[in-house]
C-alpha cells in the first residue's frame, strides 16, 4: 500500500532518532510498515548480548509467537518510531497471504 505520509527523521533530546510526519493525516491512515529481519526471541536476545552489546539504541518489534522483527541492520525508517506519552499512532499486526506484518497507522 502506498502511504500519503511524508516523514522526516529527527534527533530527539533523550531517545535518539525519531520520525514524524510533515503532513497532517486523517485518523486510521497507513504511514509505513515496520520491516527488518524476522528472528526468534532467543536469537534476538543472543544478538543483544553480543553484536548489539555496545549500542545505545535498539531497533526491534515483537511480532508475537516467539518472533521479533530485528530492524537493527536491515530495518526501514519505521524503526525510528519512539514511545510517546501522548500517542497519535498505533502499530497494527496484519496477516497478508498468511504472513504476519506490522504497520504504523495514524
Amino acid at each position: 500500500q502506498r502511504s500519503p505520509a511524508i516523514v522526516e527523521r529527527f534527533m530527539t533530546i533523550e531517545k535518539g532518532w525519531g520520525i514524524r510526519t510533515k503532513t497532517a493525516l486523517p485518523a486510521g491512515a497507513f504511514i509505513m510498515e515496520y520491516v527488518g529481519e524476522v528472528v526468534t526471541d532467543k536469537e534476538f536476545k543472543r544478538r543483544m548480548s553480543t553484536e548489539y552489546k555496545n549500542d545505545n539504541h535498539h531497533y526491534c518489534l515483537h511480532l508475537g509467537e516467539g518472533l521479533v522483527i530485528d530492524g537493527h541492520r536491515m530495518g526501514g525508517e519505521c524503526r525510528f518510531v519512539n514511545h510517546s506519552c501522548q500517542p497519535n499512532c498505533e502499530m497494527q499486526k496484519w496477516s497478508v497471504n498468511g504472513v504476519f506484518r506490522m504497520a504504523l497507522f495514524s
